[in-house]
């Protein structure tokens, strides 16, 4: 994972190393390829976390991690947390761990664990802003705006009470001059997806700083490898022909 990164990071053929710090491993906020680096970090630490816990339920996104334990003791969960620490601790990572919860913020959503309901989770001190509805932006993105943010927060209601206590998503919209108001849908199901990417196991993608246009190929089995020489696995090339593409 350490050589992944020095691999990307380079300029002129000579990697990029902090000088304080030459064997640091660094990600940049902002930089042109740290989500490529955060997903093959996130799909590390997975598949580290699947080996010791296989049981468990879990889900990583940044530095948030969620984990669900079901009819566990105290001692079981004291015992689970060691083998947490003693995963990230073996990457040269710390973490937080703190059980005990009833309900969980995760992103955008808050779970009641114990009913298995779920709604928006909103800061309340963050005002919510939306493109005005008379910008010169397309008009198909203005039209798609009052739908995605509608069908956003359904997706986020496990009930219609819950989806009416966030009346201020209307309000926000109002304040951009959009006529519509979003509605509940009573028929709440979003799970069936047509698109078929979201099956998809194998996840290629350019990296963006890297001068020689290096692979990484993460597959089902989560293991990682890198593929030199991009250029060899163009358009001629039948095996990648329908995996990779050339249009970054």
């Amino acid at each position: 994972m350490h050589e992944a990164r020095k691999t990307i990071i380079h300029r002129l053929g000579i990697f990029w190393t902090r000088t304080d710090t030459p064997d640091c491993f660094d990600i940049p906020m902002g930089a042109q390829d740290s989500a490529e680096v955060t997903d093959l970090v996130r799909i590390y630490l997975l598949h580290l976390l699947h080996k010791v816990l296989p049981e468990f339920e879990r889900s990583l996104y940044k530095d948030d991690v969620l984990f669900v334990v079901q009819n566990a003791f105290n001692r079981k969960i004291k015992i689970y947390q060691k083998k947490l620490h003693k995963v990230f601790k073996s990457q040269g990572l710390t973490i937080t761990i703190e059980p005990d919860h009833t309900s969980v913020k995760a992103l955008d959503a808050h779970f009641k664990l114990t009913t298995s309901a779920y709604q928006p989770d909103h800061k309340p001190n963050s005002n919510i802003t939306y493109i005005h509805a008379q910008s010169n932006n397309a008009s198909k993105i203005l039209d798609n705006i009052r739908y995605n943010i509608e069908n956003r927060i359904n997706s986020l209601s496990s009930n219609e009470e819950f989806f009416n206590k966030h009346a201020y998503y209307n309000l926000a919209l109002r304040n951009a001059d959009y006529e519509y108001q979003i509605k509940y849908k009573f028929n709440n199901d979003f799970s069936n997806h047509n698109t078929p990417q979201f099956l998809n196991t194998i996840m290629t993608w350019n990296v963006l700083a890297c001068n020689n246009s290096m692979k990484y190929i993460c597959n089902d089995n989560s293991t990682i490898k890198k593929e030199n020489n991009y250029n060899k696995y163009g358009p001629n090339n039948k095996t990648f022909t329908n995996l990779i593409s050339t249009n970054t």
